[in-house]
C-alpha cells in the first residue's frame, strides 16, 4: 500500500548527526511514512548507518549513488517516491515529533498544495541561533513569494519544513551541478499554489555546521547561481505581480550591491564573478536611485557611476584611511 508521506533525506558524510536526524523521523507520532535515504557517496560511514536503519524498519528504503551532490540527491529520492506528499530533511537536521503530522494537518484542513512550518536555526555549539515562527494562517502565493524575495524567515527557498503534494514536481528538478539549486525552483513551486497553510510552531532544527556546502563553498564563478536564480524569481514576481516591482528592485539592488562590497574587500575573487555583479548593479542602480529604494546606501550606489575601475581605488581608498584613523586613536 503507498504511504501517504514520503521523506527525502540526501546523505553525505553526517556520521556524527545522522542518527539524531533518523530517530526524530522514527518518532514521528504520524506514521504513515516512506523514508528515502539517498546515500550520495558518503565515506565516512554514513551509508552503513542508512543500511542499519533500513534493516530495523520496512519503511525505509536506502538509495546509493556516487556523489553528485544535494540536488541529484533530492532529484533522486524524487524519481523514487510513491507518496501523495513529500518531505525534505537535511541529514545533520532534525524534527518535533510532530513535524509530519501538525504539517500534514493544516494542508488537509485548508485543502492546499503546500504547507510550511515555524523553524530553529542552531549554531555548531547547539545553542539557538533563531527562532522563526510565524501565524497560524493561510498565505497567498503572492504574500509568500514575497517573503521569498525579501529573504524572510521563516519562509525561505529551503525545501525543508514544507510538506509538498507530489504533483508541483511532475515538471520541476532541482537542477544539479549548482548551488542555491533550492532557489532556483522554490518559486516555480509556490507560483503553482492558489494558498499555502501555514504551521506556527518552530517544527523543524536547522543546525549550522562549519563543513556544510554554503559554508566552505569559496566565492567564485559557480557563486553566480544565487544571483542568476534570484534575478529569475524576481523577473518572475515582477511580471506576474506588477505591484512587487519596487520590492524586487530594492532586494536585487541591496543584494548585487552587497555583493559588489565583498568583491571590493577581497582580490581572490575570480573576474568573471566581479564582472556579472557589476553589470546587474548597473542595470538596476538607475531605478533604485530614482525610486530612492535603498536611502540608507545611496552615496554608495551613486559612487558606482564612478566605473568598475574608480569605484575599485575609491572603495580601497576609503578603507585604508579608515584603518589609518583607528590606528591614530588608538
Amino acid at each position: 500500500m503507498m504511504a501517504k508521506i514520503g521523506v527525502i533525506i540526501p546523505v553525505y558524510n553526517v556520521a556524527p548527526y545522522l542518527k539524531r536526524c533518523l530517530d526524530s523521523v522514527l518518532a514521528q507520532t504520524f506514521t504513515d511514512w516512506q523514508l528515502l535515504l539517498v546515500d550520495d557517496g558518503s565515506t565516512d560511514g554514513s551509508g552503513k548507518i542508512c543500511a542499519t536503519y533500513a534493516e530495523r524498519d520496512a519503511r525505509i528504503k536506502v538509495i546509493h549513488q556516487t556523489n553528485a551532490g544535494a540536488a541529484a540527491a533530492r532529484n533522486a529520492g524524487l524519481d523514487q517516491n510513491t507518496a501523495e506528499y513529500i518531505a525534505f530533511i537535511d541529514a545533520d537536521d532534525y524534527v518535533e515529533a510532530n513535524y509530519l503530522a501538525a504539517m500534514f494537518d493544516a494542508l488537509q484542513a485548508n485543502r492546499t498544495k503546500l504547507s510550511v512550518c515555524g523553524t530553529e536555526r542552531h549554531n555548531a555549539d547547539g545553542s539557538v541561533e533563531l527562532r522563526a515562527t510565524m501565524p497560524a494562517t493561510v498565505m497567498t502565493a503572492k504574500a509568500v513569494l514575497t517573503c521569498l524575495i525579501r529573504g524572510d524567515n521563516p519562509i525561505t527557498s529551503g525545501p525543508y519544513a514544507k510538506l509538498y503534494h507530489r504533483d508541483l514536481f511532475r515538471e520541476l528538478r532541482f537542477p544539479v551541478g549548482h548551488i542555491s539549486e533550492d532557489l532556483a525552483i522554490m518559486y516555480q513551486l509556490v507560483a503553482q499554489c492558489d494558498r499555502i497553510a501555514a504551521v506556527s510552531l518552530p517544527l523543524y532544527h536547522y543546525c549550522y555546521q562549519s563543513t556544510s556546502v554554503t559554508v566552505t563553498t569559496h566565492m567564485t564563478i559557480a557563486y553566480l547561481d544565487y544571483y542568476r536564480y534570484y534575478q529569475a524569481m524576481a523577473d518572475y514576481i515582477m511580471a506576474t505581480y506588477p505591484d512587487l516591482r519596487d520590492e524586487c528592485e530594492r532586494q536585487m539592488t541591496l543584494r548585487y550591491l552587497n555583493g559588489w562590497r565583498n568583491v571590493l574587500s577581497r582580490r581572490d575573487i575570480a573576474v568573471t564573478y566581479q564582472r556579472a555583479l557589476w553589470r546587474w548593479l548597473k542595470q538596476h542602480r538607475a531605478y533604485a536611485l530614482k525610486r530612492h529604494l535603498i536611502p540608507e546606501h545611496e552615496r554608495f550606489l551613486r559612487a558606482t557611476y564612478l566605473g568598475r575601475r574608480g569605484m575599485t581605488i575609491a572603495w580601497r581608498l576609503v578603507n585604508k584611511l579608515r584603518h589609518l584613523g583607528k590606528r591614530r586613536c588608538q
